[in-house]
């Protein structure tokens, strides 16, 4: 699972997917791409002046796929914040720890190649949290089952101490 490459960035949105999406890079993930997309969903939320949820606009809602909250075992997490703000994961009532993408870069060596720690990783310049399962990480897999994912989120200027969070659950096949 990679980032969208410029050379195949016009390929994806003619496709419908979004500028910073990951996908397949190789293997059986490029290869089934199609077929482990999935597709987006939305919620949108009227917010008092304060910028708190007053309540869910559930006209406005549109579910991924009608009813369907399977996903394969080697899912990963994507997290869409907006800019400017920046948060942790916790899976199945496990913070994990996040690390931020900028902190691993190198500045005096532009288009390095960089090994993603076995960690949340936040990317500032897309404002995403993503965790992959791996045998090196707190969580080595999904294993069978309902799980738990939270999002604890804040404004960057702010400070965890104006957390929100957004919960949600799928279910491993």
């Amino acid at each position: 699972m990679g980032s969208i490459t410029a050379a195949t960035l016009k390929d994806y949105i003619a496709q419908g997917y979004k500028r910073n999406e990951r996908v397949g890079q190789f293997g059986v993930e490029l290869s089934m791409e199609k077929e482990l997309h999935g597709r987006w969903g939305k919620r949108v939320y009227e917010v008092d002046a304060s910028g708190l949820i007053v309540r869910e606009l559930l006209g406005e809602r549109i579910e991924p796929v009608a009813g369907a909250t399977q996903t394969p075992a080697q899912a990963s997490i994507l997290v869409d914040l907006v800019a400017g703000y920046e948060g942790v994961l916790v899976i199945d009532g496990l913070e994990l720890e996040t690390v931020d993408l900028n902190a691993l870069r190198d500045p005096t060596r532009p288009g390095q190649q960089i090994t993603l720690p076995p960690t949340t990783v936040y990317e500032s310049g897309n404002a995403t949290l993503t965790f992959d399962p791996s045998p090196e990480s707190s969580i080595s897999s999904f294993s069978q089952g309902k799980h738990i994912v939270q999002v604890i989120y804040w404004e960057t200027v702010e400070g965890r101490g104006s957390a929100r969070s957004y919960s949600w659950t799928f279910e491993v096949f």
